[in-house]
């Protein structure tokens, strides 16, 4: 069987097609068939009968569909419908006849293309480049479900599918979701699935960059733009020329760096740092947030142009305590990525189920590893982090003390017990914020005298 190399980038870049033909023309039929043998192999046939018998017997990827076959007009509909409803298959009508009824009624029956032969040249490698295209993208997207965003929440697959349909030429992306959800993974997904995939994909966050270096971080600088820079530095937006920017916690950026932000993306240009001359650069942009965009909209503090220019493609990743039903699976993923294998007897599933994952897969992740690392080999609730094994899951906070906890209060008094709870919540911020101690500070609404405070007691 022929294979073909997709020219426009897919995600999987070789595959094979069989590929159905029905003609009856022997001369154009013997020339169509040399087009379509380099996207794969090619049954042909000149015949209702021959062809019908073909169907029912192979399995296609495609098919093209003549729809006057030996002089009976439209006789092709029949095994158009035919081919659709057993088969869902991709099919393709190439005939002479072009009257509007014929049209509308060919997509009526589920032909997902018609073209007329006077003019099939013109569009022909697209329409097949392009459904190989999805092929590939649809094994990709399947594999990503199982490898890298474990997931069998019908309404976020969807939402993922939806997207995912829209990037043969889409517009700017906004991903929408708490911290630790996997918006970077989503985002790394909508760029392997798009045709830039060998192209760089370069992701950025915002908020760890200081507002004094960030727009040499996105821009570039020239050397002696200002104090330190010794040397000509190419930014962020230039090196992903051709491929796709990742810009995260861009609801942190100033009202001015959104300003550049915005017109880098409607002139696909801008201005190293100190230089006079443009730098172009034709990038497609991904951003993605924790905090209420909308919000920041309506409160000044994030450009409304902007927003809108970002999010023309948007998605919601909701956050792992409204789909509870992926935790067993995202524990077996974890551990299966490990050599040393363990196990977690039901009550710890349980207790890893019920508890409500502020820091999402990424906490998830965190507390499977660390088991795998220094657990036992069998694991029970009792051997869970115990502000997991005291908490009682998605209640209200007027039962927060489990009998565990009570206990040890009793033995230890309740000045012990908060200054543990204080400090098993600071190391958790910490890991959860990639150890930067100001957002781990935002995260737990403390002020910097009382951070650091807690962090002193524990050196003590």
């Amino acid at each position: 069987m022929n294979t073909t190399t997709i020219p426009t980038t897919a995600p999987t870049t070789t595959i094979k097609s069989k590929i159905f033909l029905l003609e009856d023309d022997a001369v154009f039929r013997r020339i169509l068939k040399r087009k379509l043998a380099t996207y794969g192999e090619v049954y042909e046939c000149e015949d209702l009968e021959s062809a019908e018998k073909l169907l029912s017997q192979e399995n296609f990827d495609l098919a093209f569909f003549d729809l006057s076959i030996k002089g009976r007009e439209l006789a092709g509909f029949e095994l158009l419908s035919k081919a659709v409803l057993n088969q869902n298959l991709f099919t393709v009508v190439l005939t002479q006849l072009d009257q509007k009824e014929v049209v509308q009624k060919a997509y009526e029956l589920g032909c997902k293309q018609f073209l007329c032969k006077d003019r099939y040249e013109e569009v022909i490698d697209t329409i097949i480049q392009n459904f190989l295209y999805k092929s590939a993208r649809e094994q990709a997207f399947g594999h990503f479900l199982k490898r890298k965003f474990v997931t069998t929440n019908a309404k976020l697959i969807q939402e993922l599918k939806k997207v995912s349909h829209q990037l043969l030429d889409p517009g700017p992306i906004l991903i929408l979701g708490e911290t630790g959800v996997g918006k970077g993974v989503v985002a790394s997904l909508f760029h392997h699935l798009s045709k830039r995939t060998h192209n760089s994909f370069i992701a950025v966050n915002a908020s760890a960059i200081a507002e004094s270096l960030i727009e040499s971080e996105f821009f570039g600088h020239i050397k002696g733009a200002f104090t330190g820079a010794n040397e000509n530095k190419v930014g962020k937006f230039k090196v992903c020329d051709g491929g796709t920017l990742f810009l995260d916690e861009i609801a942190t950026m100033s009202l001015g760096m959104q300003q550049k932000i915005l017109k880098a993306l409607d002139e696909k240009s801008f201005y190293p740092v100190g230089s006079n001359s443009a730098v172009t650069s034709d990038f497609h942009l991904i951003t993605a947030t924790c905090e209420d965009l909308y919000q920041k909209v309506r409160e000044g503090s994030f450009r409304r142009d902007l927003f809108h220019r970002i999010s023309s493609i948007s998605i919601t990743i909701p956050p792992l305590r409204e789909r509870r039903e992926d935790i067993p699976l995202l524990i077996d993923h974890f551990l299966n990525l490990c050599p040393r294998k363990i196990h977690l007897h039901d009550d710890a599933i349980d207790a890893l189920c019920c508890y409500d994952w502020s820091g999402n897969v990424r906490e998830l992740k965190m507390v499977v590893e660390n088991l795998l690392s220094s657990g036992p080999g069998l694991v029970h609730k009792q051997d869970l982090p115990q502000h997991i094994i005291s908490s009682n899951g998605p209640t209200a906070p007027s039962n927060l003390l489990s009998e565990h906890s009570m206990e040890f209060i009793k033995n230890h008094g309740i000045k012990r017990y908060l200054e543990l709870i204080e400090l098993e919540a600071l190391h958790k911020a910490m890991l959860l914020e990639n150890r930067v101690p100001g957002r781990a500070m935002k995260r737990l609404k403390m002020p910097h005298s009382s951070f650091y405070r807690i962090l002193k007691r524990e050196e003590a």
